[in-house]
């Protein structure tokens, strides 16, 4: 026979014997469907009883269709805890037989015989439940689930949540240290000659410059150790210092040049001091911008160098200013204060002021709004805020450090409007950033922007020439507003430090001449707050002195709340607006106070003489008027 024919015969062979299963299969469903309908309404139940689901027949007793001692439930609750409570009756004769089971298909108590695959019989019979058995449809207890019941990702998450065991020699077996890294003392650094960290910033190499950086911010740190850093004994290395700063302020801060820049020839009319329209305080926001912070980080490990490079050089400098004697190298090096007066008001900025929109047109605009609003991956191009803060938090204590010894009458215009520009802004600045305690600050810290302004403000104002330059420093506007904030701060006795920049800052103005004078003095509490600054003084001493006696306060003048030289100022301050007859009338409302000071056993003679004359003032104002 050929092959051809050998073939078709196997192909027909196999088609009837699907068509043989396939009948079987019919004949039994059959069959159990009419034993399930009639065979068990009649044998374990009435005729009508309704059919109820096996899970309320768990719950209920309910025998289910065949009665419990029928194919089901036997089946249901045969075996284990879960025919407890259940009775057990014997099955009765069925209507047909079942056929014998295969002999390679073991049975178990308590699992169905699942049928092996055949080559010539790919389909079994269905076989209908034993009493042994489960019955067709009938939930199943959980320790009789047939391994193929579970679902085949299972063992994939088992498998996945199992823990990997790594060599120990590997880098994937290394556990994180949980612990805080202890901060580095000179003791655990070797021996470093100061020459050597000199040449390793000469060098321009990255690790050689990392670890003289490194080097300094450890020594500087250390209190015992922070004397040997005289920039007299070591010159050169702050022009070295300030080249790297320089030179990293404008890897981060600088935007990339384009290769081709568009350009075409046009008459520029470049107005870098901003006197073709004057500025007003009232034409800005109060609040100056602030970036939305971004859902994502999107900072890369490149820009995170930059940016820890920056505050390391920061450091290192801020650090520098507080040697005793270093102030005076600092106050000397127009590249620092011009760095200093750049990084004051770097990215600051107060929108303009916008006219009152109609209902319609801030309608329109918050729609525009809310379909840019998406901040989660606009951080990228203003990546560098938070080292911004930080920068310009170092650069206003150094300021405060070193403005005893800077004269900036000596300096361009370039170097020291821009330093004066930031210091008085901050000073006014009616932002919450100005008030608030710096981002590295400790929330309850009095530390803030403001205060450190005031602070600088008031070690320029030593020297004449400094007021002049405060004074002559535009908007016009912003003198007003700084006498206005003054007079504020001095009805703050709770902050007895910003009283006294006050007190120092009022005395330095109203000295510099008749307008500053008036524009101190048209600020009503300003005149009534001295007064009452000199009346708590002299409360509280003779408080001091009715208690431990008058050589306790004499050996300790500061227990009156605040220091002699304070009260003199502030007495004078008073002088220098009376000496001013466009003043006197205002002083004048004060002159029952004036004179029971004066009166005083207790208050110091100079303070005393200083009132006196400022009560002759206002006697010869009175007497012409007469």
């Amino acid at each position: 026979m050929s092959l051809a024919a050998r073939s078709s015969d196997y192909v027909a062979l196999y088609i009837a014997e699907q068509r043989t299963d396939l009948n079987r299969v019919t004949l039994s469903i059959k069959r159990d469907l009419y034993n399930r309908q009639g065979g068990g309404a009649s044998a374990g139940g009435p005729a009508g009883a309704p059919r109820r689901h096996p899970d309320f027949a768990k719950q209920e007793g309910y025998a289910g269709p065949g009665g419990p001692g029928g194919p089901a439930g036997a089946a249901r609750f045969a075996g284990g805890g879960w025919a407890g409570g259940f009775p057990r009756g014997g099955p009765p004769a069925p209507a047909w037989r079942p056929p014998a089971p295969l002999p390679h298909a073991p049975h178990h108590p308590h699992q169905p015989a699942w049928p092996h695959h055949q080559p010539h019989q790919p389909h079994q019979p269905y076989h209908p439940p034993t009493p042994g058995g489960v019955a067709w449809g009938a939930p199943r207890p959980p320790q009789e689930l047939p391994p193929a019941a579970s679902s085949p990702g299972a063992a994939g998450v088992g498998q996945l949540k199992r823990e990997l065991t790594f060599p120990a020699e590997c880098i994937e077996a290394t556990v994180p240290a949980a612990e805080k890294r202890r901060r580095l003392t000179k003791a655990d650094v070797a021996p470093v000659d100061a020459w050597r960290i000199m040449m390793a910033l000469k060098s321009g190499l990255l690790a050689e410059t990392c670890w003289a950086l490194d080097i300094l911010n450890i020594l500087l740190f250390d209190d015992n150790c922070i004397g040997y850093f005289g920039l007299q004994h070591m010159p050169g290395l702050l022009d070295l210092l300030l080249e790297h700063f320089q030179k990293s302020l404008g890897d981060v801060f600088d935007a990339p040049a384009t290769e081709s820049e568009p350009w075409r020839p046009a008459l520029q009319v470049r107005d870098p001091a901003g006197v073709l329209k004057r500025r007003r305080l009232e034409d800005y926001e109060d609040e100056c911008y602030t970036r939305d912070e971004p859902s994502l980080n999107l900072v890369n490990e490149s820009r995170d160098a930059l940016a820890r490079r920056c505050i390391a050089l920061s450091n290192i400098l801020r650090g520098l200013t507080f040697v005793p004697g270093n102030e005076a190298e600092f106050s000397r090096s127009g590249a620092f204060l011009a760095l200093a007066g750049k990084l004051l008001l770097l990215h600051h900025e107060h929108a303009p002021r916008a006219a009152r929109a109609r209902a319609y047109e801030r309608a329109a605009r918050d729609e525009v709004d809310v379909d840019s609003c998406c901040s989660s991956l606009r951080g990228e191009g203003e990546w560098w805020w938070d080292t911004l803060a930080q920068l310009r938090e170092d650069a206003l204590v150094c300021c405060a450090n070193i403005a005893g010894s800077v004269e900036l009458g000596g300096q361009p215009e370039a170097v020291a409007r821009p330093l004066l520009d930031g210091l008085l802004h901050w000073s006014v600045c009616p932002a919450a950033v100005a008030g608030d305690p710096p981002p590295a600050a400790a929330p309850g810290s009095p530390l803030s922007p403001r205060r450190l302004a005031l602070e600088a403000l008031c070690k320029l104002c030593v020297t004449d020439a400094n007021v002049d330059l405060v004074l002559a420093t535009p908007p016009r506007g912003r003198m007003a507003a700084l006498c206005a904030g003054l007079a504020r701060d001095l009805c703050r006795p709770e902050r007895p430090v910003v009283r006294e920049f006050a007190v120092n800052l009022l005395h330095y103005l109203a000295g510099a001449g008749g307008a500053a004078a008036r524009e101190v003095a048209m600020h009503a509490p300003a005149v009534a707050q001295l007064v009452a600054f000199i009346e708590r003084a002299e409360q509280t001493a003779l408080g001091v002195a009715n208690q431990h006696g008058v050589a306790a306060l004499r050996d300790n003048p500061d227990a009156m709340g605040t220091s002699l030289d304070m009260l003199r100022r502030a007495a004078a301050t008073l002088l220098r607006l009376a000496e001013h007859p466009e003043n006197r009338p205002l002083i004048r409302r004060h002159e029952r106070r004036l004179l029971s000071l004066v009166m005083s056993q207790i208050l110091d003679q100079k303070v005393a003489h200083e009132l006196a004359d400022v009560l002759f003032h206002c006697s010869q104002a009175a007497g012409q008027a007469d």
